[in-house]
C-alpha cells in the first residue's frame, strides 16, 4: 500500500437465524484471531456492491445479495501507516456451501456463524457494525423479512 493512501474496503454482513457470519483473521494487532465480517478491497471499475458480493463468495463459498447500506467505518493506525474506510452492506445468502477460502496465503480460514452470546470474549471487527447487524436482524422489519423469504 502506498504511503499516505486510503484503502477502500467493502463488506457484506449476513445475519440468519440469529447468527452472523464471520471470517477469522490471524495474527492481527488485536491478538492471534480476530473475527471479521466477510469483505475486502474494491477493485478498479468494480462497484462497492459488486465487491461485497464477490468478497463474501471468495471468503465463504456462499452466493449472496446486497439488501442495503448498514454502516461506514474507518480505521486509523498512523504508526503503520494505515487508513481504511469500510462500507458495510446488510445482505442475504442466496445459495452455496460454506467453505474456507481456497489456498489463502494466511492459512485455513474457515468462516463460522456466531450468536451474540458466542461473541462474548472474542475479538471481532468492526464491533459497532456487527452490533448494528444484530440490531437490524432483531427488528421486526428486517428479521421477519429474512425468516419469511430468505431467497428474496
Amino acid at each position: 500500500m502506498e504511503q499516505n493512501s486510503i484503502r477502500i474496503r467493502t463488506c457484506l454482513a449476513v445475519v440468519n437465524d440469529g447468527k452472523i457470519l464471520l471470517v477469522p483473521h490471524y495474527d492481527t494487532d488485536r491478538g492471534p484471531v480476530q473475527w471479521n465480517i466477510p469483505g475486502g478491497k474494491v477493485n478498479f471499475e468494480e462497484s462497492i456492491q459488486q465487491a461485497a458480493v464477490r468478497e463474501i463468495f471468495e471468503e465463504t463459498g456462499l452466493h449472496a445479495k446486497v439488501d442495503r447500506l448498514l454502516d461506514v467505518s474507518e480505521v486509523f493506525l498512523p504508526e503503520k501507516p494505515w487508513h481504511s474506510v469500510t462500507i458495510t452492506f446488510l445482505g442475504q445468502i442466496i445459495d452455496g456451501n460454506l467453505q474456507a477460502e481456497p489456498a489463502h496465503p494466511y492459512g485455513h480460514k474457515l468462516p463460522r456463524w456466531f450468536t451474540v452470546e458466542e461473541l462474548e470474549g472474542l475479538s471481532y471487527h468492526p464491533k459497532d457494525t456487527v452490533d448494528k447487524a444484530f440490531l437490524e436482524y432483531s427488528s421486526d422489519k428486517y428479521g421477519q423479512k429474512q425468516k419469511q423469504d430468505p431467497l428474496a
